[in-house]
């Protein structure tokens, strides 16, 4: 498992799909327990050529998140860019009790690679 400090949603980034530092805003950790739903875990691999399952491999200690407000989903999602077996991926996901709901696990683009370099 990894530690991981959900972050809380401010409505100044809501809407803005502006990035910001998980740790300044943290005091505690979380142990991430990773669910999917098995039909977007098949999509996932089929789309992406990774399961959803590896998203318990994700370093959230130095993630990079924004907000995923690009519709509305009925419920709070990030897009976290961090690394994973030392590459950097792109994985979009929703707080679940004690873990996460994970919904897409993907290479990084280019343009991430490129807006975490500059957070980084």
């Amino acid at each position: 498992m990894n530690s991981i400090c959900f972050p809380s949603v401010d409505s100044n980034y809501v809407g803005r799909n502006k990035a910001f530092a998980l740790q300044s805003n943290c005091s505690y950790y979380k142990t991430a327990d990773v669910e999917f739903d098995p039909t977007k875990g098949a999509e996932n691999i089929r789309k992406h050529g990774i399961s959803l399952q590896r998203a318990e491999a994700f370093d959230f200690s130095v993630a990079e998140y924004r907000v995923d407000d690009r519709e509305d989903y009925g419920e709070v999602r990030y897009r976290a860019v961090s690394f994973l077996d030392g590459n950097l991926y792109s994985l979009t996901f929703t707080p679940r009790g004690e873990g996460v709901r994970a919904i897409s696990l993907r290479k990084a683009t280019r343009q991430e690679h490129r807006e975490y370099g500059e957070i980084r």
